[in-house]
């Protein structure tokens, strides 16, 4: 893991943060583009117990999705008391790490070109396409598995060819992925825990 230590000269930046609900702000840390948490603070923005924050961090390292080192960094930070802590930050690229690579991969095959790609947080909606070519995907996906998130991500660049349910629409996927039935079957079967679970 990396140590950032008060007195080594790096830039970083504060910003604040409002959950979906508009009720929570918080202060994350913002540095080289990057934003970093501590787990308390994820909860606190994710609306979720430090323990289920925790889980789904361990199960990503677990899975050899991404290492520790990359995601994890200890900062100097000082507390209300006065004294100096190293304290754990975790970083939220996690979605972008996972969906992204799929995206542009998919993109290629396909031929087309998103204008934008984006990860957000939305609830009962794994994806989205808009008129301006830009794709969006629900950053909940991370905790599928990745023939899931290739489906989705297919689905959603297939809308850039087709921007309807046809029966067209259905035969780039089909002709794309063999798992598009299954993967359906499993967002209806799974979907709920992926809410809950993060």
């Amino acid at each position: 893991m990396n140590d950032i230590l008060q007195n080594e000269p790096v830039a970083s930046e504060f910003l604040l943060c409002q959950t979906e609900d508009g009720q929570t702000r918080l202060e994350v840390r913002l540095q080289e583009d990057t934003v970093w948490l501590t787990q308390k603070r994820m909860a606190e923005l994710f609306q979720k117990s430090v323990r289920t924050i925790n889980e789904h961090i361990q199960n990503i390292f677990e899975e050899g999705e991404l290492s520790p080192e990359s995601v994890i960094r200890n900062f100097r930070i000082t507390a209300e008391d006065g004294k100096q802590y190293n304290t754990q930050h975790n970083n939220l690229q996690r979605a972008h790490a996972r969906i992204i690579p799929r995206v542009k991969h998919h993109a290629r095959e396909l031929g087309v070109v998103c204008s934008k790609i984006k990860i957000v947080d939305s609830l009962y909606r794994w994806g989205s396409c808009t008129v301006n070519n830009n794709v969006n995907f629900n950053w909940r996906l991370i905790k599928a598995p990745m023939w899931v998130i290739d489906y989705v991500v297919i689905h959603e660049l297939a809308h850039l060819i087709e921007a309807n349910h046809t029966g067209r629409f259905w035969n780039i996927i089909n002709s794309r992925t063999v798992h598009a039935e299954k993967a359906r079957q499993w967002l209806k079967a799974h979907g709920q825990l992926l809410e809950q679970a993060l």
